[in-house]
């Protein structure tokens, strides 16, 4: 006989309001974030790639999906797998932080403001991981003014971005002229750039690179 699989349905937590994004649990999500913190590798590549497609913005329940993971401790599970062996863990660990900071303010200073993450994303710079771990820093900058404050605080992110601008890889030069014009609109920020000639030294060499494509046009 054919039986049929039960799902866990999404319920409130005792005493809240119904509504609340912040309250909604899905004993699934909890789940997966378990398994990134203590499942072994091939099930936390599994798991972040599941959370990646709850939390991506086509999904009816991204919302309620990234506030739960925030709550339940996703952003340092994540952290953790930045700097895993693995380099899928890694680019996974990436789109789902990217994902998470997509429109949420909230979440991009819980980012930024982690002493490890942004660190973690700049060791990935040099790496072939450097498009998804400039990603997540490019969405941060774009949704939450406080983390463009953050993000230059961090010893040698301007520079990154400044070398990652005049690369060979037009992605990664489209992605670097993306994150300087994110950082260029908060007041606090420009006056950073200026100084650091990021005009002078980045953005003038990448307008001159050869490429194709959106990202290169914008």
């Amino acid at each position: 006989q054919r039986t049929l699989k039960m799902e866990a349905v999404p319920v409130l937590a005792a005493g809240t309001a119904p509504g609340s994004l912040s309250q909604i649990v899905d004993p699934a999500v909890s789940q997966r974030i378990l398994t990134l913190t203590q499942g072994d590798l091939r099930q936390a590549v599994f798991a972040a790639e599941w959370l990646f497609e709850q939390a991506h913005a086509s999904s009816n329940v991204a919302a309620q999906t990234k506030m739960q993971m925030l709550t339940e401790g996703a952003v340092p599970a994540l952290c953790h797998h930045l700097s895993s062996e693995s380099p899928e863990m890694r680019t996974n660990a990436c789109r789902v932080l990217g994902e998470m900071a997509f429109r949420n303010p909230e979440i991009c200073r819980a980012i930024t403001s982690h002493e490890l993450v942004v660190p973690k994303l700049l060791l990935m710079m040099d790496s072939n991981g450097r498009c998804d771990a400039g990603l997540v820093l490019n969405n941060c900058a774009a949704f939450c003014e406080h983390s463009c404050t953050s993000m230059v605080e961090c010893p040698g992110l301007v520079e990154t971005f400044k070398k990652m601008a005049t690369c060979n890889n037009s992605l990664a030069r489209g992605i670097a002229v993306g994150v300087f014009n994110c950082l260029s609109r908060c007041p606090a920020v420009a006056q950073v750039l200026v100084d650091a000639r990021v005009v002078e030294e980045a953005l003038a060499p990448a307008l001159c690179a050869s490429g194709h494509g959106d990202r290169h046009e914008a």
